[in-house]
């Protein structure tokens, strides 16, 4: 334990080694003042800043907005590795990268016109190999069906992260459930 001056909001506005004069002028190495404060023992962990809740001394809040800031960008970074990730289709990994997406999106358009067309296609677990438009088709769906899915899930967390009202719940929120893969 070890003394602490407490303001009249219950905040500790400094800590040992306190000095308090007859006079009420209060001194620490950092801090010289008349104030109206209470000198108190507090445990060893508590520090300036620090505030009586309900019996516990809690540690001073980050501001709102600066914690929702990190939380989202740390989301947002979440959500950018889950969505380029590689999916599943009949036992190759597809990629989700832009690339990979046009390929497969101009192929199809040119089989739109040429319907019975095989293209060659390379898959590293196969190496290569002609795609039907229904095989190009497959893979499309399943990288926007994995995308909608990660963005959509993405955006559940940060309506949430965004409803919250203090700096502790938006600290503590765990934005791990829910993605795909």
């Amino acid at each position: 334990m070890k003394s602490a001056l407490v303001d009249s909001s219950n905040i500790v506005i400094a800590v040992d080694p306190i000095t308090v004069r007859e006079d009420g002028y209060i001194s620490n190495r950092c801090f010289h003042s008349k104030a109206n404060a209470t000198m108190v023992s507090v445990p060893d962990e508590v520090k300036v800043g620090y505030s009586l809740v309900d019996s516990a001394w809690t540690p001073p809040q980050r501001p709102l907005a600066e914690v929702k800031t990190e939380k989202l960008a740390a989301l947002a970074q979440k959500a950018r590795a889950i969505e380029s990730q590689n999916v599943l289709v009949a036992g190759n990994q597809i990629g989700t990268d832009t690339t990979t997406i046009s390929r497969i999106t101009a192929a199809i358009s040119v089989m739109g016109r040429k319907p019975t067309a095989t293209i060659p296609f390379f898959l590293p677990q196969t190496g290569w190999g002609n795609a039907t438009k229904a095989e190009l088709e497959a893979m499309q769906d399943a990288i926007w069906d994995h995308i909608k899915a990660t963005l959509d899930n993405e955006k559940l967390h940060y309506d949430a992260i965004e409803a919250l009202t203090t700096s502790v719940d938006v600290e503590s929120y765990d934005f791990s459930p829910g993605w795909p893969g």
